[in-house]
């Protein structure tokens, strides 16, 4: 080795920028370790009294930018980002793997955009997703420039899985799907639970939990000023006011008094058929017809 004095320096060189790679590599884990606790944290902490001062500041840039309820959008990009960085280094002599990688990252985070729309500033998502759209098409158009793989077997085999996956999992969700929807289904109370949670994506809220939070939030609201009102409303984002504007002209609607005049906003009708009326007592000029009742407005 004395003799080639210039291999041993190149070892010694290689292997500082090992370390300091993993060193690099090491302090952006622990940093998306720490996002991802404080975003875990974050509702907890917010509605303690006691800590909720210190810990809305000191993570304050964490959810500051996003919308309230996707404060944990910063953790999202960052695995994002991470993965995007990564990506030379898990093909390096593979550009058509990088590409597929690159582009199955893209798709998921236009995704996510679309349906999280984060930013709590309108513009801010407008140039997300042209930004986002642009990129992923130029990551689709650049196929066309990359020079033939000498893997293709890793191709076939990720295609025919995603297709299978694609295949197969669309029919078998239709398939339960169809199963829940049957009348011997709708009667047996557990899988009713489960095809109202697979339809709807989630549990339905409890009805009378809902009609205590909506009577004691209108009394909390009943005892307050249109001048305190307006200043609560002053302070909101752009779309928290666009939501509260149609949660209150639904909640106007829906609950309005029984006898109101006629410009008054009055209950949205509902469509129901004959098998979810039976049994209930059909007030007059609804359509009765030898007992039994056709598709009626309620």
């Amino acid at each position: 080795m004395a003799m080639y004095p210039h291999v041993e320096c190149w070892q010694g060189e290689h292997l500082g920028m090992v370390i300091i790679g993993l060193i690099v590599l090491l302090s952006q884990i622990l940093s998306l370790c720490f996002i991802a606790y404080a975003c875990f944290m974050l509702p907890r902490y917010s509605v303690n009294a006691q800590k909720r001062e210190d810990m809305m500041v000191s993570v304050k840039f964490v959810y500051g930018n996003y919308r309230a309820d996707v404060w944990f959008y910063s953790f999202l990009m960052l695995c994002r980002n991470l993965i995007t960085a990564f990506v030379p280094a898990i093909a390096p002599n593979s550009p058509g793997v990088q590409l597929a990688i690159m582009t199955q990252s893209l798709i998921c985070s236009f995704g996510l955009h679309c349906y999280l729309w984060p930013w709590h500033m309108p513009l801010c998502n407008a140039m997300d997703f042209v930004s986002l759209s642009c990129v992923l098409s130029l990551a689709v158009l650049a196929a066309a420039w990359l020079p033939r793989s000498n893997d293709e077997g890793f191709f076939e085999v990720v295609t025919e899985v995603v297709m299978s996956v694609a295949i197969m999992g669309g029919f078998i969700v239709a398939s339960v799907s169809f199963i829940l929807m049957t009348p011997f289904a709708k009667k047996n109370d557990q899988l009713k639970d489960v095809g109202v949670q697979m339809h709807l994506l989630c549990n339905l809220p409890d009805v009378d939990a809902t009609a205590k939070t909506i009577h004691a939030s209108s009394s909390r609201m009943a005892t307050k000023s249109e001048a305190q009102i307006a200043a609560t409303i002053k302070e909101l984002d752009a779309y928290d006011k666009r939501r509260l504007v149609l949660f209150s002209r639904f909640l106007d609607t829906e609950f309005a008094p029984a006898k109101a005049d006629a410009d008054a906003p009055q209950p949205m009708k509902r469509i129901k058929s004959t098998r979810s009326m039976e049994g209930a007592d059909l007030d007059a000029g609804l359509g009765e017809e030898e007992g039994k009742l056709a598709v009626i407005t309620v």
